[in-house]
């Protein structure tokens, strides 16, 4: 039968426990490329030299390992990102009010959800599929690197890379759609608030970038031919960047930006992305602690309107995490 891209989908369901495969009931938004999982296994050819050739029993099987990316749109009723998002911190959604609800993940807080997994589901016959045709099944994923990526104009996106513990196949599911509204910019509130403030003040962003990144070890035991549940390999790491209208100069130096990074101050990031109505749909990111990491100098680039790229990263301090996310919906659950 001849394939298309036209049907195809990718699904996902939270595993209670790591590794045990689950129903995937949550489903993306269908985009071209919008995952590269794989599952391979390694093959160990001993060196033989009795011969002149390659003996097909001189080949060993090796273990499986699964890996890849996928990547979504971002909506207000959650979609897949705050799963993710939430599984790449080890942290739980705390859920609060009662319509709207309030969906907090705070990263960088003790971890309690490090038994769970997510399981996926890919859809790549489409609607050519044949009657026998079946999902690609990627059991135990683990995201370990997280960026969301929020553009001058248009959806804002999720990218996840994962590993994971195996593949197997599953019976195609059926698509379902959300109806929720896009977590987009230009704001569709007619009083939409500031997209971003450093240190409580206002500025013009034309772009925004943030990264989650949690180091991790995969595990095996020597006889087993998948892995175990991966364990922290290293400290979280959070950094962002924004592109922004070059500030004025101050009389200590070169602007906000440039100042607090020769003056190695800490300073509280706040993005906000309002929908449709955004006491009902809302956004925000509050990074409390961010320390300005390039020197942010404004160089004339053309006649035009002059911008700078600003990197920083985040840290914490006592009960200050280095992010916290708060999505505001109408559903009672932070993923649909």
């Amino acid at each position: 039968m001849v394939k298309t891209g036209i049907g195809t989908f990718v699904a996902f369901g939270e595993e209670t426990t790591w590794g045990t495969a689950v129903a995937t009931p949550n489903y993306l938004d269908s985009r071209p490329g919008m995952e590269s999982l794989e599952a391979t296994t390694t093959q160990t050819v001993v060196n033989d030299i009795s011969e002149i050739g390659s003996d097909k029993d001189n080949v060993l099987k090796g273990p499986k390992t699964v890996a890849g990316n996928v990547t979504m749109d971002l909506r207000f009723n959650g979609t897949g990102w705050p799963m993710f998002l939430s599984h790449l911190c080890g942290k739980d959604v705390a859920t609060t009010g009662s319509g709207p609800y309030v969906h907090t993940i705070t990263v960088g807080a003790d971890k309690d959800i490090t038994a769970k997994g997510i399981t996926i589901h890919a859809n790549r016959e489409g609607v050519n599929a044949a009657g026998a045709s079946q999902a690609y099944q990627y059991i135990g994923m683990r995201p370990t690197k997280g960026t969301l990526s929020f553009p001058g104009e248009g959806v804002a996106t999720a990218s996840f890379d994962c590993v994971g513990k195996d593949q197997d196949f599953t019976s195609l599911g059926t698509y379902t759609a959300t109806t929720f509204p896009f977590i987009k910019l230009p704001s569709d509130d007619s009083t939409a608030t500031t997209f971003m403030t450093y240190n409580s003040v206002a500025y013009k962003v034309k772009s925004f970038e943030l990264s989650i990144e949690q180091p991790v070890e995969e595990r095996r035991q020597i006889e087993d031919s998948t892995n175990f549940a991966p364990a922290d390999g290293g400290p979280m790491v959070v950094t962002g960047s924004f592109d922004v209208e070059v500030p004025d100069t101050t009389s200590t130096g070169g602007g906000a930006f440039n100042d607090d990074h020769h003056a190695q101050a800490f300073r509280e990031i706040v993005v906000t992305v309002d929908g449709p109505t955004k006491a009902n749909n809302s956004l925000a990111i509050t990074l409390g602690k961010c320390l300005v990491t390039n020197t942010a100098e404004a160089h004339v680039g053309s006649a035009g309107l002059q911008t700078v790229t600003v990197n920083f990263r985040a840290f914490r301090d006592g009960s200050t995490k280095e992010a916290v996310f708060a999505l505001t919906n109408a559903s009672a659950t932070a993923w649909d």
